[in-house]
């Protein structure tokens, strides 16, 4: 049976109330800006003895970026929903793209699970070792999946559940977040 690790539901929450926060700054700045029944428009008109203030025209302009950026919080909520990691028998699927099968993972870094919540994952890949690191803010159930990497890769490698071997720097180049 395949185990689906989803997308973080705290990342995709945080997307979700910033967009609407920001859509929310959006409308407040429309009705500042162009509203000629809002007072701060007609204190704004007067100070300009007619012309808008260049607090008016600020009023005017920030609501296409905060829009912009609301419309990208809402695109990335919905992208983060379709993210996830699929253990089957095969290997791990990551977001339907990048496939490890157990026999190629040769290390697993789980020394900051427990307090920072992340492990780092070492693999062959056309001849060269990688390195991903799967965090919990990035993805819900880690636990699971370090489970059952474990379980499916431990016999296959003497090393991949010793949380004290001896791994490369993790802060090497080739290192990706997933």
């Amino acid at each position: 049976m395949a185990l689906e690790i989803p997308s973080s539901n705290y990342s995709i929450k945080n997307f979700l109330i910033f967009g609407f926060i920001l859509l929310g700054v959006s409308v407040w700045f429309i009705n500042d800006g162009y509203n000629p029944n809002s007072n701060y428009y007609k204190k704004e008109m007067e100070k300009g003895e007619g012309q808008p203030t260049l607090d008016l025209k600020i009023n005017r302009a920030t609501p296409f970026l905060t829009g912009a950026f609301a419309i990208y919080c809402f695109v990335s909520m919905a992208l983060l929903k379709k993210r996830k990691i699929v253990a089957d028998d095969n290997g791990l699927q990551i977001d339907g793209k990048t496939a490890i099968p157990y026999s190629a993972i040769t290390k697993l870094d789980k020394r900051n699970f427990q307090e920072k919540g992340y492990f780092i994952l070492f693999f062959q890949e056309n001849g060269s070792e990688r390195a991903l690191k799967f965090s919990d803010k990035h993805y819900d159930k880690l636990g699971l999946l370090l489970d059952e990497i474990i379980s499916k890769a431990g016999g296959q490698n003497a090393n991949a559940g010793d949380e004290t071997a001896s791994l490369p720097d993790t802060d090497s180049p080739d290192e990706n977040t997933v």
